[in-house]
């Protein structure tokens, strides 16, 4: 079965903050919750980078002769996602729960790293993993990774579309001037409604 994938613009810059935009009209009464099972974990998965083809039809063999266990890492994924959203966007002191979830889920996914050669350079790589949690494996690393280069935490900033899209995203602009999660979508949406607006004002 093929799973519609179509909200799922990959336009937060890092993998992890992607992975924050699986939960939409965040800052409204009625968020939109995308990762509904566990098969859109992975095809999302797939889809952002964090898994190849081959292990992700291998995950959906497995989560389909241990459905609980797969609702139980989906459950997982959920709870360390809101964790990250926490502690990537508060201002204050970590909880001492979102850091315990974080690193939990960095000590599982953890293993020996190795030099691999992609795309014309080296890099470092990791043995990918059959476990059902492999999917939140790349996603843990480049967390953590964001977190602990304030530089770039401070990059991170939230959708202003007026809708209560919430969407979060690093901005790599020189004078960190972007505003929306995409140009061609909110930022249209809102450049309409302030057209509207002055149209409206003017005819008053």
């Amino acid at each position: 079965m093929k799973i519609d994938l179509g909200w799922a613009d990959l336009v937060g810059g890092r993998l992890s903050l992607d992975f924050l935009n699986t939960l939409s009209d965040r800052p409204t009464s009625s968020p939109e919750e995308h990762l509904t099972d566990y098969a859109t974990l992975v095809a999302w998965a797939q889809h952002a980078g964090a898994l190849d083809a081959a292990v992700a039809r291998r995950l959906l063999h497995k989560a389909a002769a241990a459905p609980r266990v797969a609702a139980a890492v989906l459950a997982d994924a959920i709870a360390l996602r809101e964790a990250f959203y926490r502690l990537v966007t508060s201002e204050r002191a970590p909880q001492a729960a979102d850091l315990e979830r974080i690193n939990a889920e960095l000590a599982r996914a953890s293993s020996s790293p190795r030099l691999v050669h992609r795309g014309g350079r080296y890099q470092i790589g990791w043995i990918e993993s059959d476990e059902l949690t492999a999917p939140l494996d790349a996603i843990v690393r480049d967390a953590i990774d964001l977190l602990i280069v304030p530089e770039d935490r401070a990059r991170v900033r939230e959708c202003e579309s007026d809708s209560g899209c919430g969407w979060l995203f690093l901005d790599a602009t020189k004078g960190r001037t972007r505003r929306w999660c995409d140009m061609k979508i909110c930022g249209n949406r809102a450049k309409a409604r302030r057209h509207y607006a002055r149209k409206k004002e003017a005819a008053t």
